[in-house]
């Protein structure tokens, strides 16, 4: 039987994600299940320099915390999600916290990577889909105004 405790929605605050988000919400209504954001910095870490490094990175991370609370608040008041901020690969970052937090679900985004980046590095719902043992739903980007169909079954 197909059931879902625990939602993880990468968020990259696109308006393909806000999508995302929407499906994740529906999921977490029809389910009771609980919220787990996630907002994964790419790139490479800037070495801690110091104290001060250190207290400017935490306070960015508190802030995207509150951002991304603030989106949850907003659409759902009633939910209170679980929000989490990674540094490194987006899809290495998804993969681990599913495994670290017993995710059941993954709702994402296609990455808005160019079509030569997919092709070297591979997209990072395709690198999600070969690497979850969840279920994964991929939210589709309608550019054209269509609205995702955010049900979930």
């Amino acid at each position: 039987m197909f059931s879902v405790a625990k939602v993880l929605c990468p968020i990259d605050f696109s308006p393909v994600s806000g999508r995302a988000l929407e499906a994740a919400l529906s999921a977490v209504a029809a389910y009771g299940a609980e919220l787990y954001l996630l907002y994964v910095a790419e790139g490479p870490v800037p070495a801690g320099g110091g104290s001060l490094d250190n207290a400017r990175a935490e306070a960015g991370k508190e802030a995207l915390r509150d951002r991304l609370a603030a989106l949850v608040a907003e659409a759902a008041p009633d939910v209170t999600p679980h929000v989490l901020v990674s540094d490194g690969d987006a899809a290495e970052e998804i993969l681990r916290m599913e495994e670290i937090f017993g995710i059941d679900l993954i709702v994402l985004a296609p990455h808005g990577r160019p079509t030569l980046g997919k092709i070297i590095f591979g997209s990072v719902s395709d690198k999600v889909s070969r690497g979850a043992r969840s279920h994964l739903l991929v939210v589709q980007n309608r550019g054209d105004g269509e609205s995702a169909d955010a049900g979930v079954p």
